[in-house]
């Protein structure tokens, strides 16, 4: 694969968060944008990442989001790095029937769960018993989630923050002048890409927009979908990252003939 992802437990300081650089309000933008071609390469090493956790850790993240995924510059050859952080919601697949779902850290990542898991929450606050999902469901929870932040990454490839922003409007929709991209007591930081159901169209159109103006976007356009479809039919992160690893695009010099996900602990070097 054309990617390297990495997992730790203790980081240093990230030249930026995925979701300060989609909202516009880290000033590394421009310079992130313009190593564009690192940034697709790591389409591969965050799916190769979410593959490590479910294959090799056994472990679905539960939480994989922009505010989650951080930006590493490499000050000697300028590539860049994502790296996918807090666990604190991760889960074992042998624990699966101790998954609940409800707490406040868990709410706050509704907006990019997928449309089975909301049904989910909104049955335990209407007071109905749960369906514990089962651990194939879970990854395929992990897999809509990062269907939602590629596309987000897409768009902010190509358009910086203002595309993700003109993305996130265009997906909004209302019924009888209600916007539906809010339920219950939530106050969502963004559009919904479901429409409680399945993927809405809107987000499917958007992304065949996209795709007209990049060649990358139009060669993992169906990958995205697949990602952002139905539960049962939706691929595996293996699959997507074999998939995303089969696209063209030029690597930049440090992802050649790196095909590694690593794990490591990195000990604080602070007082």
């Amino acid at each position: 694969m054309t990617g390297c992802a990495h997992l730790y437990s203790h980081f240093r300081l990230p030249s930026a968060i995925l979701k300060r650089l989609f909202r516009g309000d880290q000033g590394t933008e421009e310079s992130i944008i313009s190593r564009n071609d690192s940034l697709w390469s790591e389409f591969v090493g965050l799916a190769s990442a979410v593959a490590y956790l479910h294959e090799s850790s056994h472990t679905a993240h539960r939480d994989i989001k922009p505010s989650n995924v951080l930006v590493y510059v490499d000050e000697r050859t300028g590539a860049l790095d994502m790296k996918l952080t807090d666990f604190g919601l991760s889960i074992g697949l042998g624990d699966a029937s101790t998954w609940q779902e409800g707490s406040a850290d868990q709410r706050s990542a509704l907006v990019y769960d997928a449309p089975e898991v909301r049904s989910i929450y909104l049955t335990s606050k209407e007071g109905k018993k749960q369906l514990v999902p089962t651990p194939k469901q879970l990854l395929s929870y992990d897999v809509w989630k990062l269907g939602c932040v590629l596309t987000e990454l897409s768009f902010f490839i190509v358009g910086g923050s203002e595309g993700v922003t003109r993305f996130r409007e265009s997906i909004v929709t209302e019924h009888h002048n209600v916007v539906t991209d809010s339920f219950g007591d939530l106050r969502p930081t963004g559009p919904h890409f479901d429409d409680g159901e399945r993927v809405k169209p809107q987000v499917l159109d958007s992304v065949q927009g996209l795709a007209q103006e990049s060649h990358y976007v139009d060669q993992i356009q169906s990958i995205l979908c697949a990602m952002l479809g139905e539960s049962s039919t939706r691929p595996t992160a293996r699959v997507v990252a074999q998939d995303l690893d089969k696209v063209t695009v030029t690597p930049h010099p440090k992802f050649r003939h790196c095909r590694l996900v690593q794990m490591a602990r990195i000990e604080s070097t602070n007082s």
